[in-house]
């Protein structure tokens, strides 16, 4: 009994040159093709905060805060809106409004971390991407200012 790679040897054999290159064309065509629509699909993703970056702020008296309201990002993956998938990580507190608690009485540097996970962000974003998982952070630094000569001030 003839194995697979055998009669597909003895098949293409069979083929008429012109029918061969025909074939091999084909294959190139659809490869710049399937390149060109991964190209076109893909060529606005992005995975951007909404809003400051980084924020800095003096040291101020005992119990001062900054209340920080969510902005988001902006997370696009081969045409889709992934911005829903983004998951949040911080050491921060929320008040009752929501809003981020930034403590103003201590000096520091606080974050908030954003990634994004699950279908299809992870081949961009997330565990399954060539770089690995990307994260982007919202950076609060709290120091003393130059005024009460503690420290620097942004």
């Amino acid at each position: 009994m003839a194995t697979v790679k055998t009669t597909l040897k003895r098949g293409v054999k069979k083929l008429h040159p012109a029918t061969k290159a025909v074939m091999v064309a084909a294959f190139v065509l659809a490869l710049v093709a399937g390149a060109l629509v991964c190209f076109f699909f893909s060529k606005n993703d992005g995975f951007e905060l909404n809003g400051a970056k980084n924020l800095s702020f003096d040291a101020g008296e005992e119990g001062a805060t900054y209340l920080y309201t969510e902005e988001g990002v902006d997370a696009r993956c081969f045409g889709l809106d992934v911005s829903d998938k983004v998951t949040v990580k911080t050491d921060l507190q929320k008040n009752a409004a929501g809003q981020y608690v930034v403590p103003l009485d201590k000096e520091g540097t606080y974050t908030i971390a954003y990634t994004v996970s699950g279908f299809p962000a992870d081949f961009k974003f997330g565990e399954k991407s060539a770089n690995g998982v990307i994260v982007r952070l919202r950076t609060f630094t709290v120091a003393a200012s130059e005024e009460d000569g503690h420290g620097n001030a942004d």
